[in-house]
């Protein structure tokens, strides 16, 4: 099954894979419902210039770290189409998985209460920062030190609710 949702999602353009993707991090087991792996995932919506993204639903580069013992290690990177944003998905009201259904943490900048329940639903925690390199907001994050901030502004939206 967990091979099946990948493939979906490759095939429908949500997501690319980055090559250094470890077998063991999609087809290990998880006793929690919609994860992929017992590997605690944590994923951080990244702009451009390589700094934590300021909107977590427009965001369409997402770097996936796993943490087993020692520091994270970027496993992937999710490349989402327009229409895979996080902000598409919450305004379409979409039921279908979201490929970071996957992760167990979502670090960006920002995030919109919407975005936040709707991954919330799915057992995604959606945590906001103002720390601006990914891999210590990563670091910051395991060791309980990130400070929190969310500075999501609504107007930026355009909801079509």
């Amino acid at each position: 099954m967990t091979c099946y949702l990948i493939v979906c999602f490759l095939i429908r353009g949500l997501i690319q894979v980055n090559p250094r993707l470890r077998q063991t991090d999609i087809l290990g087991g998880s006793s929690e419902e919609g994860k992929m792996t017992t590997t605690p995932l944590i994923a951080v919506a990244v702009q451009e210039n390589g700094r934590v993204a300021p909107h977590a639903g427009r965001a369409d580069v997402w770097q996936v770290y796993a943490f087993e013992m020692g520091d994270p290690e970027l496993v992937w990177t999710l490349r989402l189409t327009s229409e895979g944003s996080l902000h598409e998905w919450h305004v379409r009201n979409d039921g279908n998985r979201h490929p970071l259904h996957s992760v167990d943490v979502a670090i960006c900048r920002s995030a919109g209460d919407g975005v936040m329940a709707r991954l919330a639903e799915r057992n995604t925690l959606v945590v906001t920062t103002l720390e601006p390199d990914p891999f210590i907001a990563v670091q910051k994050y395991l060791e309980g030190t990130l400070g929190q901030q969310n500075d999501h502004d609504d107007s930026c939206c355009s909801h079509r609710h």
